[in-house]
């Protein structure tokens, strides 16, 4: 697979939260999008997870608050395979 990028994780954020793919973008952040609470905060790593068969440590759960932090550590996370 290759190194997923800002347009993936976007798909994927829009899909998890049921939002036009249009709303989110490079510089979206939690608070933009109103489904995204704890709750969603799950939801959305179990689909990144899925997505590109990566996994998350609980204490890195905090840090995906941006499309930003979401591609970067997702990113990382592929290299380091």
């Amino acid at each position: 697979m290759s190194e997923p990028g800002t347009e993936q994780v976007c798909d994927v954020i829009a899909d998890v939260f049921g939002v036009p793919r249009e709303d989110v973008g490079p510089a979206t952040v939690r608070e933009d999008i109103l489904e995204w609470d704890s709750l969603g905060q799950l939801n959305l790593v179990l689909a990144l997870e899925e997505a590109f068969d990566v996994s998350f440590g609980v204490d890195e759960l905090a840090e995906l608050t941006s499309v930003k932090s979401i591609v970067d550590r997702v990113q990382e996370k592929c290299r380091s395979r």
